[in-house]
């Protein structure tokens, strides 16, 4: 059996994008069989199958819930402390797993709030430092970027949840 390891790098701001990927891996026969340090992903080659798969944040696992999981035919790889890939394989109907949203809220507000306060620190230093300099320029014009990418993030959060509640 053919294995072969792919390197995707993904953060909290591309979930649907990786998992998008994951599928189309699927689709074109290669089955994923093991995920090591986060982003290297070792498939196996085989027939195309058709695989959902869903990032699944939990800052700790409630009592069930990996039991909970398993009943429904979920799949779970455990990738960080806080972070498992779930997969199941189905025809027709793609399944949903029910995401609370208002806990990956929560968790992405401390994050992006500490995000924040740490890129203002450097850039405020930074400028202290190197006032004037194109180096300087080039730091608040990539701390700048973060910001905006941490910002537009909860702004898809709060989009997902309102599309999820109208479902």
């Amino acid at each position: 059996m053919e294995k072969i390891t792919r390197f995707r790098y993904w953060n909290m701001f591309m979930l649907e994008s990786l998992e998008n990927w994951l599928e189309q891996q699927a689709e074109a026969g290669l089955i994923l069989e093991d995920v090591r340090h986060g982003y290297s992903f070792t498939f196996r080659r085989e027939r195309g199958a058709t695989i959902a798969y869903h990032m699944d944040y939990r800052g700790y696992l409630p009592d069930g819930y990996l039991a909970e999981l398993d009943r429904r035919h979920w799949t779970v790889k455990k990738i960080s402390n806080r972070w498992q890939l779930l997969w199941q394989p189905y025809r027709g109907k793609r399944p949903k797993l029910y995401t609370d949203y208002d806990e990956d809220m929560a968790a992405s507000l401390k994050i992006s709030a500490v995000i924040m306060v740490i890129l203002t620190a450097i850039v405020t230093v930074i400028m202290y430092l190197f006032a004037g300099t194109g180096f300087a320029i080039l730091i608040l014009i990539i701390s700048g970027y973060n910001i905006l990418r941490t910002v537009l993030y909860r702004m898809v959060l709060l989009e997902r949840i309102r599309i999820y509640n109208d479902k």
